[in-house]
């Protein structure tokens, strides 16, 4: 183990695990979440926990997918976007403070302002990227063709350079930091310039497209949050990128190594690169959100339209969310031999030691009886029942499975089962060991639990979108078998707090995200979670409904990109052996790109069928279809077949 303070820095290294200070963490939930975001993925963390007390996290990783040199930049390249912006903004508050005076003093005299508005000014790149555009459309119209220069091959090898250089992840995935900005710049200066000199429309009218993102987005969400914002790419995409660039770099070497033409290897490469899909697709998300902003969809707190196209579990914090807290009745004991006393005392003998959802009340109604509970014996609790024995005797309690499991013949007793059943009653069959034979001597039923109407009013929703419903409390006790027949996932109720967040990044590693719903939307009891998660109130749910389809078109799309683009590279590496030249496959990689850009801006500036007045029925007749699903009455509040 070793502890230091380097630089003044606390830190605790073990072999994969590290607890260190961050500066800007104590007493800064802001730093917190941005953490717990920026460090999930990722690859090679296990667990973060850090403490807004102490201003220390913890880091968990696997020692053989990453190391604590790249955990220890990635520290330092937040701690440096954090101190930039609380930098720019306190200098701007101390210029405000000290001209605030002489403004209120001159203000009187200044004439009135007229011209354009500064946030709706063209942009200098956009401004040239057209006017290049259009100067060489007429340029090559009157004279012909492209001139001499454009043909040279240097400017071609450094203009397929730089589609390598921002193609590649292993290239790429260091610019996200406070320099991104700058790095951006000086690539559409390369290109724009290499595009001017090669005289490639097709490039030109690409770099329209893109300036034209930016310069709508900096005017939605601004330009100091559009500098800091990272475009994560989605676990689908970084594996596709990966996958290409080892592959592409392999038949690179392997065409070098054989051919001895270095062209023939840019071809591969340029063939193989997954550019034409990983950059439209970080463009569709930025020119969602601003399309997003302009309609005023909702978004999930904590979240994105990214993640909310990831979104696939709803999870409530508590179930009394769903549930209602009182029952209509109790539970009831259904036997042919007339002897309900003496099977609520020989249950409550056997289930006083154990942890069933049924105890208490059990119980109660055997001491109601006034009769002497017997002691039971070598009682044994499993995931579908109870057993134990009396007096020499065995006895059962549990489900249909649990009594087929260990034999016991409930034929006498299936079609009141069945029955009760069908109309949202919870059944357990009560069996007895005598003589070698066992068979089903009675059955406990209780009444289906109300539903609040709240949860009603969504479930539609919840079901049209084909999220699973989960949930993270059980304070009203609930049976696991009420989970388990209505489709609700029990799993997270063992979880703790950090191990539910655990699972939310193995999730996300999948391709996967959660949108958390919290019991209280100012006082929420898990905030651990809630801080680092999509959240959004229940009442505000089906508000999410447009968004979640904004997002979903917006996901598919992308998804139809990356499948043309792994074709395109297939069909491209092919397609050398038989002439194709570097120049020719780089040429059909920047239209496929142009397509895709210009793709993706008109389909996110469609409108949504959802959003049409017509289609409001439609949701109301789809809720109630999802109700009918989940055995929940329109007319009740109550679980059962309708």
């Amino acid at each position: 183990m070793a502890i230091g303070y380097e630089n003044e820095r606390f830190m605790r290294l073990l072999p994969g695990r590290v607890r260190i200070q961050i500066y800007g963490l104590k007493k800064n939930l802001l730093m917190k979440r941005q953490i717990l975001h920026q460090f999930s993925q990722l690859e090679g963390v296990l667990q973060i926990a850090p403490s807004v007390d102490s201003g220390r996290c913890l880091f968990i990783f696997d020692p053989k997918k990453t190391s604590f040199d790249r955990i220890y930049k990635q520290i330092v390249l937040l701690e440096e976007q954090t101190f930039h912006i609380e930098r720019s903004v306190r200098t701007a508050v101390k210029e405000v403070a000290a001209t605030s005076a002489a403004v209120a003093q001159n203000v009187s005299a200044v004439p009135p302002m007229t011209g354009r508005i500064p946030g709706k000014r063209v942009p200098l790149e956009s401004a040239l990227s057209l006017g290049g555009l259009g100067v060489l459309s007429v340029k090559q119209i009157m004279t012909g063709g492209p001139s001499v220069l454009s043909r040279h091959p240097t400017a071609f090898y450094l203009s397929g350079f730089v589609s390598i250089l921002t193609g590649y992840p292993f290239f790429t995935r260091y610019t996200y930091s406070k320099k991104r900005k700058k790095m951006f710049d000086w690539v559409f200066a390369c290109t724009f310039i290499l595009a001017l000199i090669r005289e490639n429309l097709v490039v030109l009218a690409g770099l329209s497209i893109l300036q034209y993102l930016i310069w709508k987005r900096g005017q939605a969400i601004g330009q100091e949050k559009r500098q800091s914002s990272v475009s994560l790419h989605s676990p689908v995409i970084r594996q596709y990128s990966e996958r290409a660039e080892k592959w592409g770099f392999f038949l690179a070497l392997a065409s070098w190594a054989y051919v001895r033409d270095p062209l023939t290897a840019l071809a591969v490469l340029l063939a193989a690169n997954p550019r034409p899909a990983t950059l439209p697709a970080e463009y569709a998300w930025s020119h969602a959100e601003v399309i997003s902003q302009e309609r005023k969809y909702r978004i999930p707190g904590n979240g994105s339209l990214q993640q909310l196209a990831q979104t696939k579990t709803v999870l409530f914090e508590d179930t009394s969310q769903i549930f209602l807290r009182e029952e209509t009745a109790g539970i009831q004991c259904i036997s042919n031999m007339n002897d309900c006393e003496k099977i609520w005392c020989t249950l409550a003998s056997i289930m006083k030691n154990t942890n069933h959802t049924w105890k208490e009340e059990v119980v109660k109604r055997a001491e109601q009886t006034g009769r002497t509970l017997r002691t039971s014996f070598q009682v044994h609790e499993e995931e579908r029942g109870v057993k134990g024995m009396i007096s020499g005797m065995g006895f059962f309690l549990g489900d249909k499975n649990f009594m087929l499991k260990h034999e016991v013949d409930c034929s006498e007793y299936e079609w009141i089962a069945h029955k009760m059943e069908k109309t949202g009653y919870v059944v357990q069959f009560v069996g007895k060991e005598e003589y070698d034979k066992r068979i089903c001597i009675g059955v406990l039923t209780k009444p289906p639990r109300g539903v609040t109407p709240e949860f009603v009013s969504i479930v539609g929703h919840l079901v049209q979108n084909q999220w699973k419903i989960a949930v993270l409390h059980d304070s009203l006790q609930l049976d696991r078998e009420l989970y388990r027949r209505l489709g609700i996932d029990p799993s997270w109720l063992s979880f703790h707090d950090e191990q539910v967040y655990q699972r939310i990044c193995t999730l996300r590693k999948q391709g996967e995200d959660v949108l958390f719903i919290p019991e209280n939307e100012k006082e929420s009891r898990i905030e651990y979670v809630a801080s680092g998660v999509p959240s959004v109130c229940m009442s505000q749910l089906k508000e999410i409904q447009v968004s979640a389809a904004y997002a979903r078109r917006i996901q598919q799309m992308i998804n139809q990109h990356v499948a043309v683009t792994k074709i395109w590279n297939i069909i491209g590496t092919l397609l050398i052996p038989f002439g194709f030249t570097a120049m020719v496959i780089n040429s059909i990689a920047d239209a496929l790109l142009l397509v895709f850009l210009a793709r993706a801006k008109r389909i996110s500036e469609s409108p949504l069928s959802l959003e049409r007045k017509g289609k409001e029925l439609n949701i109301v007749f789809q809720e109630r279809r999802s109700c009918s699903k989940l055995r929940i009455p329109m007319c009740k509040t109550s679980f059962g077949h309708t």
